[in-house]
């Protein structure tokens, strides 16, 4: 039987390195299982220790545009987990500020408070036909865009790989048996 299981980091300890390090634990609890870690830079990746650390797990990581079933796999979004939500409405590759992450994503979702919980209400979404397929297709495009524009700048550019690993689970979701 295929499972997913969600293990939450709640320890307060969120930085990357200790992100990578709950996951290298849970892999060898569950070596059959693939794992992911998910973060965003949420302006916390500034200094440049920050970046080296984030450069050093990513080496360390499958990060793409394809699932490692040996390695850990990374999903990183730039500047705010928020850009998968906004991506779903719209494309961009413009360098979006914090603030501005902020104001397009109360646009698509109203009752969204960054200075409360951060919570998406993923029902608009759901209520927007093919919004997911979309969302797919423009984080694709805004990473080959990068690719073909040189662009190493996944700290300072738009980024997200969240596609990644929607698609995964509906890849596990759709094997089950009926």
């Amino acid at each position: 039987m295929r499972k997913i299981k969600i293990i939450s980091n709640t320890s307060g300890n969120t930085g990357i390195k200790q992100l990578y390090e709950v996951a290298c634990q849970k892999q060898k609890e569950f070596p059959n299982a693939v794992v992911f870690i998910v973060f965003d830079n949420d302006g916390k990746l500034c200094n440049a220790t920050e970046r080296r650390q984030l450069n050093k797990i990513l080496s360390k990581c499958a990060f793409g545009d394809s699932v490692s079933k040996n390695n850990i796999n990374c999903i990183f979004s730039n500047p705010q987990f928020e850009l998968w939500a906004i991506l779903h409405f719209e494309y961009t590759t413009a360098v979006l500020t914090k603030q501005q992450v902020e104001t397009r994503t109360k646009q698509h979702f109203p009752k969204y408070d960054p200075k409360c919980e951060k919570e998406i209400d993923y029902q608009i979404i759901l209520d927007k036909p093919d919004s997911e397929d979309f969302a797919i297709k423009n984080a694709k495009k805004l990473r080959k865009y990068h690719e073909k524009m040189n662009n190493e700048c996944m700290l300072d550019c738009p980024t997200t790989n969240v596609d990644v690993l929607i698609e995964y689970m509906n890849s596990v979701c759709s094997h089950r048996p009926s």
